[in-house]
């Protein structure tokens, strides 16, 4: 039996930094045309955002959502306050995608 090791896994992938998944992320909001405060269902980044990451990427995709809303970026509703959980623009968010006056990169 031949089993794949997490060394072996990582090699089989080419894959995104953090910043160009977070960066990859915010896109999503940019394609179309969000404003603060509009909200991307989670189903929409479940079935389209994440299935386009390889494994590896998948598996650091929390860390970067995490590492965006802390940084003011976005913020998460679980679906208790509005009628869908999802991802929520926010102005930093805003600011980024649309002038790209903030280094993404420097958040990882």
């Amino acid at each position: 039996m031949i089993r794949l090791t997490e060394k072996g896994f990582s090699q089989l992938y080419h894959s995104m930094a953090d910043y160009q998944i977070a960066d990859a992320l915010m896109q999503m909001f940019a394609r179309s045309k969000y404003k603060v405060g509009e909200i991307i269902p989670m189903r929409n980044i479940n079935m389209q955002f994440i299935p386009s990451l390889n494994p590896v990427e998948q598996d650091r995709f929390e860390h970067v959502a995490n590492t965006l809303i802390d940084a003011g970026f976005i913020t998460y509703e679980d679906g208790k306050s509005k009628p869908i959980p999802g991802l929520i623009l926010q102005q930093r968010g805003y600011d980024y995608i649309y002038g790209h006056i903030i280094d993404i990169k420097s958040l990882f």
